[in-house]
């Protein structure tokens, strides 16, 4: 292994997708990385968020279970810490699966006081392969109907096509799992020189450290699993998901400008669920996507709030903000990933005895929000497309590392109660913190000061000290809707 390290004063990050090739180039500069083996980092310095950092083009095998791989290369960002004696480490790992890791949508430049921040790029999302299906992708956009048997039939064809094609383009699709991931980020810290690192993962990524945790438990100071996710589960619960939704609009109940909107939020909820047009002024509204968009919009208590007041103005006869949704699937949840990425990483897990359980049929949200999720993740999930499922990854293996699960209790997404099922008991030294009327992706936006000491105090002396949370009402009322955005979608439809 070598590091080759290049100064330059400053230059703005931009990561080339470039096809799958024999040899290995650059990921900023393009070019040819002579005599390049795997382990090798190659560094640039400039700066990350105004901060200064180092940049590295990391060259790993594609696939590691075969002698002869062929080599491929990942983006590394090492943001520098401020302290001339920083603390271990923190290895960043985002969520997904389909989506990079190089964290611009957030930053704590709090944590570069005490630790240097590091973000392996995702192999098939960031790096020199990147696992685009555009087949499968524009079959999704231009059908509104999803879960027909037909399109199971027309998916799974154009699924086996695309994986046909990586082939031809020698792209060995059975490296692309979330063991690989892992062992991506080990040859990373080899190549750092970093004795311990800490750990730092959000919902996807939190399966990805738990595979680290198994297999490099010694090279872990402390981990912070933000939003968990049980390795192997991706089914969707209708008693969890209406359970939660209960929550919701007793928490409605208790605010008196929602409860003048509507007396009875539950029965709202249920009668719109129930009465979906097929169209609102002329413009369409796929069932199937919307209800997908639904349950994408449970991710955060804004959008929440937003949802619930949707509910209401449907039920007052004004059905734009389902209609806005339900058209503007392709952007806010099509367009968020890589869907090659995506599909093969999900059918590398072994999620056969989730995905065929099924619940009794109902008329309530958390039936129509869970058979939507699980049968898209049906629709990328197959025993027919050759990809080798990953082993020994099972949730029933002890650990010892110190780990902090940070959830959220009206999480539909992760649910807490997951955590408290198929992760903690299995944790010897897992803590846990539940935080009141937060959602999945609150943790990072709501009482920011407050998760700041938590995780400041946890990485530095493995205090879980939460003494700063206050026990905040949930907020209905929003300036912004979803109605606001339709009136905007559609204007600029129509002028078009």
């Amino acid at each position: 292994m070598k590091i080759l390290k290049i100064f330059i004063f400053t230059f703005f990050l931009f990561f080339l997708n470039k096809p799958a090739q024999s040899q290995v180039y650059h990921y900023l500069t393009g070019k040819l990385i002579p005599d390049a083996q795997a382990g090798d980092l190659i560094i640039k310095s400039g700066t990350f968020m105004n901060y200064k950092a180092d940049f590295g083009t990391l060259i790993v095998p594609e696939n590691r279970n075969k002698k002869q791989s062929r080599l491929i290369n990942l983006p590394v960002v090492i943001v520098k810490s401020l302290s001339e004696n920083p603390k271990e480490p923190v290895f960043f790992f985002n969520g997904g699966p389909g989506q990079s890791n190089i964290w611009h949508w957030w930053f704590p430049e709090w944590m570069i006081k005490h630790h240097d921040i590091v973000m392996v790029g995702y192999r098939g999302v960031d790096g020199s392969v990147s696992l685009d299906f555009p087949n499968s992708f524009d079959y999704f956009k231009q059908n509104d109907t999803l879960f027909s048997q037909n399109n199971f039939n027309v998916i799974n064809k154009l699924l086996s096509t695309d994986i046909r094609k990586l082939k031809s383009q020698n792209i060995d699709v059975n490296g692309y799992n979330i063991v690989e991931v892992a062992n991506d980020f080990e040859a990373a810290r080899k190549a750092l020189g970093y004795k311990k690192i800490n750990l730092f993962s959000f919902s996807f990524g939190t399966m990805i450290a738990y595979v680290y945790s198994l297999k490099y438990a010694d090279n872990v100071n402390y981990s912070i699993m933000n939003s968990a996710h049980p390795i192997n589960y991706l089914h969707q619960n209708k008693k969890i998901i209406n359970d939660k939704i209960n929550q919701l609009c007793n928490l409605w109940s208790n605010d008196s400008i929602s409860v003048a909107k509507s007396s009875d939020i539950s029965k709202t909820i249920n009668y719109v669920m129930n009465n979906i047009p097929k169209k609102w002024n002329n413009y369409e509204i796929s069932s199937d996507k919307l209800k997908l968009m639904i349950f994408n919009n449970l991710y955060s208590s804004q959008d929440i709030a937003m949802l619930f007041q949707t509910f209401v103005n449907a039920f007052n006869g004004d059905y734009s903000g389902f209609a806005y949704l339900s058209n503007n699937f392709d952007e806010h949840f099509l367009y968020k990933i890589k869907l090659g990425d995506c599909f093969i990483k999900i059918n590398s897990l072994n999620n056969g005895a989730y995905l065929k359980s099924t619940d009794t049929t109902d008329s309530t949200i958390g039936y129509y929000l869970s058979v939507a999720e699980n049968k898209f993740w049906n629709l990328l999930n197959g025993n027919n497309f050759d990809i080798k499922k990953i082993e020994n990854t099972q949730t029933n293996k002890y650990l010892k590392i110190n780990t902090l699960f940070i959830s959220g209790d009206i999480d539909v997404v992760t649910p807490v109660e997951n955590v408290k099922n198929d992760l903690l008991p299995y944790f010897i030294n897992g803590e846990m913190v539940v935080l009141k009327n937060f959602s999945h992706d609150d943790i990072f936006v709501l009482q920011q000061k407050a998760y700041q000491n938590l995780i400041e105090k946890y990485y530095l002396k493995g205090i879980v000290d939460t003494s700063m949370y206050k026990n905040l009402p949930f907020k209905f009322n929003l300036s912004n809707s979803f109605e606001n955005m339709a009136k905007k979608m559609f204007k600029e439809k129509n002028e078009h």
